[in-house]
């Protein structure tokens, strides 16, 4: 696990190929399955995993948030149509790697699928988190570490509601703020990046005071491109 900190140590580069994005997820695989182990009371391994994450963003000139939901507020406010989907880690590293847009598709098993819900608004009152949290494929190998980006719609995307007769399993407002997105997500555009982890692999060093006056399950921090 020592490598973690070693790798921050030198630039991270735009590289033609994926060495890179694979090393980064391999050294982020490893730091969540040693903070995973049992008894999960080691705070070295917890705070190597939140120090591995907060370093890529902080490299990639993302600011932190750990009170974080003031400033999301502010977000939802700023830019109405601000969207929040869980993605794909790997895609996500290898579009800040290499300053690209991300590419969503709907998939099954590595083939191209029936559309399906894949976002949300964010909404004034901030559901989208809650819907974004609960679907998708935005997790690490052992799906503890949990990603969900924000994002200003443009042209490239196709956005569609949910069709009347499918998805029985959404309704209300949350059915009417989830939606089904193709297409491209211009780089320019991702806003933030929201970390999603189990309390029980979230260093208490660095917890807040609520945190950890709290027994909420899961605690998040906030990457913002300011």
């Amino acid at each position: 696990m020592g490598e973690l900190h070693l790798f921050f140590e030198k630039p991270v580069k735009n590289s033609e190929d994926d060495l890179e994005t694979e090393f980064i997820m391999q050294l982020m695989e490893e730091a969540e399955e040693a903070a995973l182990k049992e008894p999960s009371n080691e705070e070295e391994s917890k705070l190597k995993l939140l120090s591995f994450i907060e370093d890529f963003f902080k490299k990639n000139k993302m600011q932190e948030y750990a009170e974080w939901s003031d400033k999301m507020y502010a977000l939802a406010r700023e830019n109405p149509s601000m969207m929040i989907r869980r993605e794909d880690p790997t895609a996500l590293v290898e579009s800040f790697q290499k300053n690209k847009d991300l590419e969503i598709e709907f998939m099954d098993k590595g083939e191209i699928s029936e559309p399906y819900p894949n976002a949300a608004d964010l909404g004034s009152d901030l559901i989208g988190i809650k819907i974004a949290a609960i679907g998708g494929f935005g997790k690490v190998k052992n799906g503890a570490v949990v990603f969900m980006e924000g994002f200003i719609p443009s042209d490239d995307l196709e956005i569609s509601r949910l069709p009347n007769d499918k998805f029985a399993n959404f309704s209300g407002s949350e059915r009417f703020h989830t939606k089904m997105v193709r297409g491209k997500i211009d780089k320019k555009n991702l806003k933030f990046v929201l970390l999603r982890l189990p309390r029980k692999i979230f260093p208490e060093s660095m917890m807040t005071e609520n945190e950890l006056d709290s027994e909420q399950p899961h605690i998040s921090r906030l990457f913002v491109r300011e």
